[in-house]
């Protein structure tokens, strides 16, 4: 499910823009890539060996205690059609194909002396019930699962769950006031960009960040859609009692129309308990798929998976983790529409740089051309 808009020479325009003009007011801002993720996928089709690639980056811009700004973009080469294009061709016509506009946020701090930030923001914003809110305002380490997005459920369609939710359009962002380390609130109004023209949204999002305990509860709407509005809310929770043992669960409703009543499919849910026993981890992930995710139709309602991750090292800490995922993933009710697969993977840590290599298996159902699908990945911070 990629809904990035293809800006072509416009984002181009607009990044070079951003970089090299206003040279006196630049050196009074810090311009800094704030993250960058690559990944790619190798897998055999049509008896031909194809590999795709993406890649994510962040620009950050820093006015101090005043303002902050962000700029995000992609490069995705899943579905860019180079042979449509001349081989004479500049490489700006080159880069329209796989060059991603993802969001740009703007960050006006402490608005007239109160204690309340003002953001206007454009394209993809934040994530709701991933837990990546602990890490990205409270600095904690990440707590999220591991579990979705590309490197989870990498052919389409499948959908690249990641979080209940994501704030997508045009508006902006009250955050506060708040107590930085503890309590966080954010309120959002917006052009609803899954729904189009004319469909506005309002969010609510409160996170509470303690050492043990760590929630993040949202609730929003969408008008005028049905004839009555569309609905979500959803709750995230990680649970860390002792060093040897934690939780974390993700429960929500990303869609509900109150025309439509209420079905279990409906429902995002995950569960993780976590059992840490030095050096070894075993990882159990649940997960229900639902039947709308980002406001539109997945057709995996009521699915789910099991994964049961078998885990050597700490990702927090040791240099290199080595692992082996076993996933079973139950389409509907049929005893026949499911698939197993068993990925090893290695995780290896350096200073601010992730480095991840999977290989994946799928036993069932058996196909010897499809059977293995090799991914490599960079993760940094800067």
């Amino acid at each position: 499910m990629n809904r990035t808009v293809r800006p072509g020479l416009l984002g181009v325009a607009l990044l070079g823009a951003l970089l090299f003009s206003g040279a006196e007011r630049a050196r009074a801002a810090d311009v800094s890539v704030g993250s960058l993720q690559i990944y790619s996928r190798g897998y055999m089709q049509s008896g031909a060996f194809q590999l795709d690639s993406r890649t994510t980056f962040d620009l950050a811009i820093g006015g101090g205690y005043k303002f902050g700004a962000r700029l995000s973009f992609g490069l995705d080469t899943t579905n860019a059609d180079f042979a449509a294009v001349p081989s004479t061709a500049p490489a700006a016509t080159i880069l329209q194909r796989v060059l991603l506009f993802n969001g740009a946020e703007v960050t006006a701090k402490r608005v007239l002396g109160a204690p309340i930030d003002l953001a206007y923001f454009l394209g993809k914003n934040d994530i709701f019930g991933s837990g990546a809110v602990f890490s990205d305002r409270f600095g904690t380490n990440p707590v999220g699962s591991s579990f979705g997005g590309y490197l989870t459920y990498p052919n389409p369609p499948a959908v690249e769950y990641d979080g209940i939710y994501r704030v997508s359009g045009t508006g902006i962002r009250v955050s506060g006031p708040t107590n930085p380390h503890l309590l966080l609130f954010d309120g959002y109004l917006y052009t609803d960009a899954y729904l189009g023209t004319g469909v506005y949204a309002a969010d609510l999002r409160i996170a509470l960040n303690t050492e043990q305990i760590k929630v993040e509860a949202f609730a929003g709407a969408s008008f005028p859609r049905s004839p009555y509005g569309l609905y979500r809310a959803g709750l995230f929770l990680y649970y860390n009692p002792s060093d040897t043992g934690q939780f974390l669960t993700g429960i929500g409703l990303p869609y509900w129309a109150p025309t439509d009543g209420f079905s279990a499919k409906q429902l995002y849910l995950l569960l993780e308990p976590r059992v840490r026993l030095t050096p070894v981890s075993v990882i159990l992930t649940l997960f229900w798929h639902p039947a709308y995710y980002l406001e539109t139709p997945t057709n995996e309602g009521g699915a789910f998976d099991l994964n049961v991750r078998l885990q050597l090292g700490n990702e927090l800490s040791d240099p290199a983790v080595f692992g082996i995922d076993n996933l079973l993933s139950l389409y509907s009710q049929a005893s026949n529409d499911f698939a197993f697969t068993v990925s090893p993977f290695l995780r290896l840590n350096a200073t601010g740089v992730v480095w991840d290599f999977k290989l994946s298996a799928e036993l069932l159902p058996f196909d010897l051309e499809t059977l293995f699908k090799g991914y490599i990945g960079i993760r940094t911070e800067f």
